[in-house]
């Protein structure tokens, strides 16, 4: 169990700093599938984070993952338009 809260504590750290979120100047927090400069938002490895922080939460019960999951639903709210080509 020490091990998943180092894993769920990442995703309060920013990437640079050795964790996998970004806060974009909109306010909104990324949970990014790799490193990169500038990053990359991967929106399949955004939502398998999301899927992960749920089943940590639901594990645990932890308030903690529940509000990194919350943050990361809003984002997904406010950018999932970014990712519509028109044709699927």
């Amino acid at each position: 169990m020490q091990l998943a809260e180092k894993v769920i504590n990442s995703f309060n750290l920013e990437y640079t700093s050795g964790g996998v979120m970004h806060q974009d100047e909109n306010g909104d927090y990324w949970y990014l599938e790799y490193p990169a400069n500038p990053p990359a938002f991967v929106l399949n490895g955004f939502i398998f984070g999301l899927f992960g922080i749920y089943d940590y939460y639901r594990m645990t019960n932890s308030e903690k993952a529940y509000n990194y999951f919350k943050r990361g639903i809003k984002t997904l709210k406010n950018n999932l338009h970014k990712y519509d080509m028109g044709y699927w």
